[in-house]
């Protein structure tokens, strides 16, 4: 298992080493080595392991910044190309979503497992002397983990999708349920001053559109991630699919849960305030 993750972080590093050589050399097929010396426009293919043999001494035409950028340049350029496919994601989570209000309806407890303990767990532990520090700790990690999880499962081909389908099924049944009988520290609020009250709406609005948004976003790479396996299906395929994926989530999506686990933080914190 060791060997296999050593594995992935070779070829994502290889991945990031080719970017930067065809960034400091967009005509490759006239050179012959790293030096870059044309032998009289003769063109030579350079494979793939010649490229990763690469010595990359930053040149100072160029210099730090720009290569940087380059290197910068390949989440977003991934994000740009699975985008689309974060619309399906974001079509399928809206059918789950609407898939909620009949089954809270007609009570199919073996889809309200989920829901229904996700709300005692909450109702147990959100405390108004619940560290805000353990409390953002709890969030980021377990989104972070839970929807890279997600994103991984595309070497599955169809996963992502049935995750994406339950998690708007378990959103929208804590939302009804919720609705129904509210949380106790909510319901014995004596009533919060309007300014209170607008300003834990304005974050829980932050909260929906930032975590919403990153996790149709990974689910979108995780399904692009199932179309590449499906037409070679393996596990060489797997790590040189998911590696410019796992860097565009790591340096675009966790910063974006984090911001929302905070502004998540503040807003629990403000309601359970509220109810002391």
């Amino acid at each position: 298992m060791r060997a296999d993750f050593l594995a992935m972080v070779r070829g994502v590093i290889a991945r990031l080493r080719l970017t930067l050589y065809a960034s400091r050399f967009p005509n490759p097929h006239k050179l012959t080595g790293p030096g870059g010396v044309c032998q009289g426009g003769r063109r030579r293919n350079l494979d793939t392991e010649r490229l990763k043999s690469v010595s990359f001494d930053f040149p100072i035409g160029r210099g730090y910044h720009s290569v940087m950028l380059e290197v910068l340049m390949v989440p977003v350029r991934t994000l740009g190309h699975d985008a689309g496919a974060a619309v399906w994601a974001m079509v399928v989570f809206g059918c789950g979503f609407a898939l909620a209000f009949p089954v809270v309806r007609l009570q199919v407890k073996s889809l309200l497992v989920v829901p229904a303990r996700l709300l005692r767990l909450a109702r147990k532990y959100l405390r108004p002397e619940l560290s805000p520090v353990f409390l953002f700790s709890f969030i980021l990690c377990f989104n972070t983990a839970a929807i890279f999880i997600y994103m991984l499962s595309g070497g599955f081909v169809f996963l992502p999708l049935v995750f994406d389908l339950f998690t708007g099924l378990n959103v929208g049944a804590v939302m009804l349920i919720d609705a129904r009988r509210p949380m106790e520290a909510l319901d014995e609020a004596p009533g919060e001053p309007a300014q209170a009250r607008a300003w834990v709406g304005f974050l829980s609005l932050f909260v929906v559109v930032v975590e919403l948004t990153a996790f149709w976003l990974a689910i979108g790479m995780g399904i692009k991630l199932g179309h590449t396996m499906r037409a070679d299906f393996g596990w060489a395929t797997f790590i040189q699919a998911a590696g410019p994926r796992i860097i565009a989530y790591v340096i675009i999506i966790v910063p974006a849960l984090a911001a929302s686990a905070a502004a998540e933080t503040a807003a629990i914190k403000a309601m359970l305030r509220g109810g002391e």
